[in-house]
Order: C-alpha cells, then sequence, then structure tokens
C-alpha cells in the first residue's frame, strides 16, 4: 500500500499527532510525506517539500475573491505540474489530506479521479470556515467524487458538515490517540494546595477569559484561599490574561508557566487535582475538535471541567468523568470548581483513554479506514 500524506506544513509542534500515524505508517507501508513548507528544522527522507505559489496578480485576484467570498480557488499551473509530477512518480493508492482548507491547495492542482482521497476534518475545518459559502461550494464539489472520501475526529463535525450538503455516507470517525505509558499518573503531590491546570494555547477558543472570571469568584467565595490555577502555553492572548488576573485580583493564586514539552506536561498533571478547559466558539466561529489535552489529563486520572462544546461532550460524561457546563457560564463554572474538587482522581477516566483513545488502537483504526476506502 502507498500512502501520500499531505499538509500545508510539517513540523509543527501543534501538529505531533499527525507525525505519529506517519511514522507508524512508515514501518508498514510506502510512505511519503507532501507538504509545502517545514518548520523547527523537521528533516526527515520520506517528507517532500513543493512550495506553493501563485503569481502577485493572481494571488491578489484569489484573495479578493475569497474575501468577498465569491470564489475559493488554488489552482497554480507552477505547482500543479511540480505536484503531478511527484505524484505520477510515486503512485500513491491512497492521498491522506490533513486539514480540508489546506487540502484544497493540493485538490485544487490535481486530476481527483486518479485517486483515491481521505479529508480529514480537525476543527477551524469544519466550524468557522464554514460560514464562507464559496468554501463550501468547494467541499460539495469535491465530495461529489465518489473516490472522496473524509475522516472527523468527532461525531458533531459530521453532523456540521451534513448540514452544509456534504455527503455523510462516506465519513470516518477516528478518535485521537495519546501515548498511554507516558501520560501515566505518578504518586506527586501539590504541596498542599488544590491545583486547577489548563495546558493549552492561549486563543479565544480555549475560554482562559471565562476561567479567569469563574476562578475569581470561586476564590473569592471559599473559606480557605489553598488554590493554584496554572496554565501554559503562549499566544496571542497571554499579555491580555495576565493583565486581566490582576484586575480580578487573583495574581497571587495563578500562574504561568510557558510552553511546556510532554514531559514537563505529565510532571504538571501530576501535581494537579482538576483539568480545566472552558472551550467556548469563537466570534468568528472557530471550535475545537476534542483537544488532545482533555484525553492526556483523563488518562492521568484527572476528573475534568470542561463545557458542552463540539465533540467534548462524545469523550466527558458530565458527572462521570467530571462536569461540563455551557459555553461562558461563569457562575455554574465557580459552583462546579468546588463540587469537582470532591471526585478526586479517576482511574476510571484512565480506563476509557486505553480503551478508546490510546495510540495503538488509533492507528490500527487508521489502517481499517484505509483498506475500507480501498476496498469501495
Amino acid at each position: 500500500m502507498k500512502v501520500l500524506f499531505f499538509s500545508h506544513n510539517y513540523g509543527a509542534p501543534t501538529t505531533t499527532f499527525i507525525r505519529n500515524e506517519f511514522d507508524f505508517l512508515i514501518e508498514r507501508a510506502n510512505c511519503k510525506y507532501l507538504c509545502t513548507e517545514i518548520t523547527n528544522n523537521m528533516n526527515n527522507p520520506n517528507v517532500h517539500v513543493i512550495p506553493f505559489d501563485y503569481t502577485k496578480i493572481v494571488s491578489k485576484i484569489n484573495w479578493r475573491l475569497w474575501e468577498m467570498d465569491f470564489a475559493c480557488n488554488f489552482y497554480s499551473r507552477s505547482y500543479s505540474k511540480k505536484v503531478n509530477e511527484f505524484l505520477e512518480e510515486f503512485s500513491p493508492d491512497i492521498i491522506h489530506c490533513h486539514f480540508a482548507n489546506e487540502a484544497l491547495m493540493l485538490l485544487d492542482n490535481i486530476d481527483i479521479d486518479k485517486y483515491k482521497i481521505v479529508v480529514h476534518f480537525h476543527g477551524y475545518d469544519a466550524s468557522q470556515i464554514l460560514r464562507k459559502k464559496s468554501y463550501v461550494r468547494k467541499l460539495q464539489k469535491i465530495f461529489s467524487h465518489e473516490n472522496v472520501f473524509a475522516i472527523s475526529c468527532n461525531e458533531y463535525f459530521i453532523n456540521s458538515l451534513i448540514e452544509k450538503e456534504i455527503p455523510g455516507d462516506r465519513f470516518f470517525v477516528l478518535k485521537y490517540g495519546i501515548d498511554v505509558d507516558l501520560f501515566k499518573s505518578t504518586d506527586e503531590t501539590s504541596n498542599g494546595r488544590k491545583v486547577f491546570l489548563q495546558i493549552s494555547s492561549f486563543v479565544e477558543k480555549k475560554g482562559h477569559e471565562f476561567t479567569l472570571k469563574a476562578f475569581a469568584k470561586f476564590i473569592k467565595e471559599s473559606d480557605k484561599k489553598n488554590f493554584s490555577l496554572v496554565f501554559t502555553g503562549e499566544g496571542e492572548l497571554e499579555k491580555h490574561l495576565k493583565e486581566m488576573a490582576d484586575n480580578l485580583g487573583i495574581t497571587d493564586y495563578v500562574s504561568f508557566t510557558g510552553l511546556v514539552t510532554p514531559s514537563e506536561a505529565v510532571k504538571l498533571l501530576n501535581k494537579a487535582d482538576v483539568f480545566l478547559h472552558h472551550s467556548v466558539t469563537s466570534g468568528t466561529g472557530d471550535q475545537e475538535g476534542i483537544p488532545n489535552a482533555i484525553i492526556e489529563a483523563m488518562a492521568m486520572e484527572l476528573p475534568i471541567l470542561s463545557t458542552y462544546h463540539s465533540g467534548i461532550p462524545e469523550l466527558v460524561e458530565n458527572s462521570v468523568n467530571g462536569y461540563l457546563v455551557e459555553e461562558r457560564d461563569v457562575v455554574n463554572y465557580a459552583i462546579k470548581m468546588k463540587e469537582v474538587l470532591t471526585m478526586g482522581r479517576l482511574p476510571k477516566n484512565r480506563e476509557k483513554i486505553i480503551k478508546h483513545h490510546n495510540k495503538e488502537r488509533h492507528n490500527q483504526d487508521l489502517l481499517k479506514i484505509y483498506k475500507s476506502v480501498l476496498g469501495s
């Protein structure tokens, strides 16, 4: 079996889960990765870079048409020539495109009918960008080809796409998988303080603003003040959130650690009592899939405090694996901060992840999808 992975970028820290799939497949199939750029000097002999380029005039025209929502076009004569030469030489059985919006760079420049194609939806590509009619029309056109299939990380996105008249009969759900041997709790303490932890980038859909407001309310109404809120990550909202914590008068209780490695995340999770993730739909319509950070925290037996958002309820059952509240519900979120602390460690959370979200299960399910696609 020859498999070609495609995405705009290879090597970004946020796409480790894709590289895990790729590394798994390299040992079991003739597998190559095609991208338009590489970051972090992630050199790999099986990764091939063909930069995407327009002429300046075409670029301006296409961008203007996109802004006005008249057209979604990524055709480039020079790029098309290079890509098709590459495809003819490799001759893949399956082309697996990660992120549907990025897939258009490739699919607009090849003969779709010549290959079995899988388009993988992860978040933005099945939420915010669906507001663009030109993008939806392009998806409808692509999925009118019976050799094009889709993978989603949750059922929620499948239903969202079906509502946009994208055929749902060729959709597969592939749950994210993590390294359950790495994300495994050990006996560590938090020095007497109860620790609330969130691991994520500082962007609107991660809901830090509402977490801070709820935590300030929780602290104010608590008799004891032995609590900590720990944020890891970086992003455009970091400065604003630090100022917000100061204005709320809770800087003594809130810490910002910066980016952490997976092993550093494990140490923080070991010392935490509750994992927070107040996911919200952003003002532009962007949504989560199912955050890997929640999966990792559940593997560490932590109770989860999150929201009824996108695919999260497909993973976190309210009052069982933790608690869920409505998006932006600061009052109830503060109440649940107190209640979730009584749950303690939850071995059943880890059992759920081992059964449904371990890396080995994910990779085997991906192979099953490929076999189904090739046999269709």
